[in-house]
């Protein structure tokens, strides 16, 4: 019987005698050395493997159909064998030892029984391959992975050599590589800015919902006039119109309020906001912002004499912060047009009033073109006044400022008054703040007093440096007068206002706290509040609520001082806006807005 096998060398097919099995011999072809194989012995039966493969697979089958109809483990809980059907994998059960909920695990995937891989445990009548391989004959379990350098040497693999990157092509991949990470960049914080504005813009219309469902038309107002506020700066494509619209809602309110301090004073936060309205050629194209002659309108509508008609007091007031506005944002014309609305004939005042009036608001308007460095246009103000009969006090101060003839007064003692407290602020924007302090007569009336030491803080705040012995005197005189009732307590509230800009708010706060007007008092705790602000904004210090405490109740300005903590606090940390839910009802709104407008200046 002959063997055939192929040799290991060069694969050539032989076919030996079979008593030559175990031998070496030289192949015929290559005539290399190799061993003789042993002949294949003949098959006991043809199938059977078949048949070694049926009998161990029968005698797995049945077990193998037990274990699939049960899932067995051990119970976590108390550690005993627990058995549940299959249908049971993955879920929750009760434990049958215990009684505790327990999680059935999922069934174990089996692949299907190979007898040929049990190892040892082969049937009986497997082929074992026990014999020793064949000398020289190959193995692929010995088989190694070739080196890099045995297969280039073979020339079965080419040595890498890729050209050097040039300069060009490294700054074009490194440009590309910033390009794809800078559009990254760009595109998260898109994300982020579009999150956040819409957080903002929740806020923001929860406080307009609450401006229109207010009982309380000052409260409506002052928060239609935040939201305005908010809108405008948020520079929309319909800012302007949508900013007016809001501006126009707490206008409406006001008019429906009844006139007191109140109402002047949110005329004139209204007055401020609207001067914002007014803007260049392309926002006014762009519908961000108004046409100043529509501006000019609104304020005209809102410095309206038949609304800030509760005191003469409060319509200086307003002109003043109004005035001052207008001309830092190069609208001086505008500011013109308002001191010149409250000349005008039709004002509700007395006759005899209207010269005195319309002669003061034109110095007024004045002494802030002077104080603005605008000579020119202060002069020609001053012309305007002095042809008027009365003496008003701010047209002797821009006269004597300017060095010119100061308005003759007639002999009367309240003439003589005006133009002491006219001369002394003068004399102060002279920078001559002590002598003009020492002219004054100790037996004018307290309130006479009072107005002629304001007219010298006004001139040396202006100027940034106050003179801190005028602001003592008329601390002193503003608390005596406070306490006795007889001077206005507008006087009063101005010397708050000037001493918060001061940056002295224990000063101011000693003052508030004896207005007897229970608004006015409100407002002037409020100016003292945001002069605190203004400090902790430059240390970078949150504000603690319970600043808070020293506003009183009666008045809307304590919603307005709501407004500005949460303003602060959201400025320097958005997080801190949510602590204006937790707020009350009744000023929760401000607060909303108020940290809408702080996330706002945190973008600026």
């Amino acid at each position: 019987m002959a063997i055939k096998f192929n040799c290991p060398h060069c694969r050539r097919a032989l076919n030996v005698k079979d008593h030559l099995a175990g031998k070496k011999a030289a192949c015929p072809a290559c005539k290399k050395v190799l061993t003789i194989p042993q002949p294949a012995p003949a098959p006991v039966a043809e199938d059977v493997e078949n048949l070694a493969a049926a009998a161990f697979a029968e005698s797995r089958a049945a077990a193998d159909a037990r274990a699939a109809e049960t899932i067995d483990f051990t119970c976590p809980l108390c550690d005993e064998p627990v058995s549940f059907n299959v249908s049971e994998g993955g879920k929750r059960a009760q434990c049958p030892k215990c009684r505790n909920i327990i999680k059935v695990p999922l069934p174990e995937k089996k692949d299907p029984t190979d007898w040929r891989n049990q190892g040892d445990n082969l049937p009986s009548g497997a082929r074992r391959d026990t014999a020793p391989a064949p000398e020289g004959a190959w193995n692929p379990a010995n088989a190694k992975l070739v080196s890099r350098e045995a297969l280039e040497e073979a020339g079965a693999l080419r040595p890498d050599k890729r050209r050097a990157l040039t300069t060009s092509q490294k700054v074009n991949r490194g440009a590309l590589a910033g390009a794809v990470a800078f559009a990254v960049l760009v595109g998260s914080l898109a994300a982020y800015k579009s999150w956040a504005r819409g957080r903002q813009d929740d806020l923001v219309a929860r406080a307009a919902q609450a401006a229109e469902d207010a009982q309380d038309k000052e409260a409506g107002a002052a928060l239609h006039r935040a939201v305005g506020e908010y809108v405008l700066r948020g520079n929309a494509r319909t800012a302007g119109d949508d900013a007016k619209k809001e501006f126009d809602k707490a206008r409406a309110q006001l008019a429906g309020a009844a006139p007191g301090p109140a109402r002047d004073l949110l005329l004139a936060d209204l007055a401020l906001s609207e001067a914002d309205l007014g803007g260049v050629a392309a926002e006014v194209d762009g519908g961000r912002r108004l046409k100043w002659d529509e501006v000019q309108k609104q304020l005209g509508h809102t410095l309206n004499p038949r609304h800030l008609n509760s005191s003469s007091w409060g319509r200086f007031h307003a002109l003043r912060l109004t005035s001052r506005k207008l001309i830092e944002l190069g609208q001086g014309t505008t500011a013109v047009g308002l001191a010149a609305q409250l000349a005008a004939p039709g004002n509700p005042a007395a006759e005899e009033s209207l010269s005195y009036e319309g002669s003061e608001a034109l110095g007024v308007v004045g002494l802030e073109f002077l104080r603005a460095g605008q000579k020119d246009q202060a002069e020609r103000l001053l012309t305007q006044a002095q042809a008027r009969p009365q003496t008003a006090p701010s047209v002797v101060a821009l006269a004597v400022a300017l060095g010119k003839p100061e308005p003759k007064a007639a002999a009367s003692a309240e003439e003589l008054d005006l133009s002491m407290i006219g001369r002394a602020e003068g004399q102060a924007r002279l920078g001559n703040a002590a002598p003009a302090r020492a002219a004054i007569r100790p037996e004018a009336t307290t309130e006479v007093r009072l107005r002629a030491l304001l007219g010298i803080v006004a001139a040396t705040v202006d100027a940034g440096a106050v003179d801190q012995a005028s602001l003592d005197a008329a601390a002193q005189l503003a608390v005596e007068a406070a306490n006795a009732r007889n001077a206005s307590p507008w006087l009063v509230y101005r010397l708050v206002v000037l001493a918060a800009r001061a940056g002295q708010p224990d000063t101011a706060a000693k003052v508030a706290d004896t207005i007897s007007d229970p608004v006015l008092r409100g407002r002037a705790q409020y100016e003292v509040l945001r002069a605190r602000l203004k400090g902790l904004r430059e240390k970078k210090e949150p504000a603690d609520e319970k600043l808070l405490a020293g506003i009183d109740k009666q008045s809307v300005a304590l919603g307005l001082a709501y407004e500005a903590v949460a303003r602060h606090n959201a400025a320097l940390d958005g997080g801190a806006a949510k602590a204006v839910e937790a707020w009350d009802e009744a000023v929760r709104p401000f607060g909303l807005v108020g940290a809408a407008l702080g996330l706002q200046d945190a973008k600026k």
